[in-house]
């Protein structure tokens, strides 16, 4: 099977749609119940992120309960049709053609992704490093919006770069720092499947 190209001129409902599309296409491998786990979640995360007009789309219910009870029959059978009802939906949004790009579907309705809001901090440091200001507040921010993802070592390298008290090489400085900034904004846009601020 090839991949499915989703350009509906949305970022973030893009990368969502692909990730789903990843994810209709992994078995339950005998229902393992911490693969179960994962895919379940990895479903419910990306899904609660499509606007109204891709979600009507898809007849799906990833919402199963108290799954580690169950057999492993169950999640196989569970997350085989969660997996067939994916494709089915993620096959019918290729078809709509008001969902690619300049089709003219209403996307804006889906929430803020933390991806975007850690790039949009990305840029407030960026301009603090082209322009000057105070890197505390930006970097703090950053810090609790990047809380649970891989982008906390990028804030913490940043901190500490912070608190030196004396710099030797300010060119060193600020390329390490500007280092930091790129590979946050990097990490960010694998992060649209998470929910930014309400």
């Amino acid at each position: 099977m090839t991949d499915r190209r989703f350009d509906t001129g949305d970022p973030v409902t893009d990368f969502n749609l692909r990730r789903l599309e990843g994810l209709s296409r992994n078995d339950a491998r005998g229902g393992d119940v911490g693969l179960f786990q994962i895919h379940i979640h990895a479903t419910i995360d990306s899904f609660e992120m499509l606007p109204a007009v891709v979600k009507r789309h898809f007849r799906l219910n990833p919402y199963v309960g108290d799954y580690a009870r169950p057999s492993d029959a169950w999640r196989l059978q569970t997350w085989t049709g969660i997996a067939k009802d994916l494709d089915v939906g993620l096959t019918a949004v290729m078809e709509d053609v008001t969902l690619q790009k300049g089709g003219g579907a209403n996307l804006g309705d889906r929430p803020p992704s933390r991806g975007e809001q850690i790039a949009a901090i990305c840029q407030k440091l960026e301009a603090i490093y082209d322009r000057g200001g105070s890197w505390d507040a930006a970097v703090a921010e950053l810090e609790r919006a990047a809380s649970g993802t891989n982008v906390r070592s990028e804030v913490e390298a940043m901190k500490r770069l912070i608190a030196k008290k004396r710099i030797p090489d300010v060119g060193a400085w600020r390329s390490d720092m500007i280092g930091y900034i790129w590979r946050a904004n990097s990490a960010a846009q694998h992060l649209h499947h998470l929910r930014g601020p309400h």
